[in-house]
């Protein structure tokens, strides 16, 4: 162990007991910084659930409009096709695809956020 770690060590040691000290002649103020410690940590847990709630939400309604958009072209799919309209049929089916695919993304954002 070289002279300025053990010079350290001593230093630390001299500083831990005057803050004990302190605090055993301060005992309010040990009790006062720790509720502010649980306040403060009160507090980000909430801004945390209120962003995962916000993200739930949003992520519910883009569910909702991708599942309602989708159920639209399934409906729209069957007339293009009797009505021999390939380019609407081909377009169709790709935007199927597509929904279907953010749909379960969706999904699985939503199974991980609750």
């Amino acid at each position: 162990m070289s002279f300025f770690s053990r010079l350290s060590n001593l230093w630390k040691g001299f500083l831990s007991l005057f803050v004990e000290g302190l605090e055993k002649n301060n005992p309010e103020l040990v009790y006062e910084a720790a509720i502010n410690k649980r306040v403060e940590q009160h507090q980000k847990l909430l801004k945390a659930v209120s962003g995962i709630v916000y993200l739930r939400n949003k992520l519910q309604k883009e569910l909702e409009e991708k599942s309602q958009k989708l159920k639209e072209i399934q409906q729209q799919l069957p007339i293009a096709i009797q009505e021999g309209d390939d380019e609407v049929s081909l377009l169709l089916i790709e935007q199927k695809n597509a929904l279907t695919a953010d749909i379960e993304r969706i999904q699985a954002e939503l199974e991980s956020v609750k």
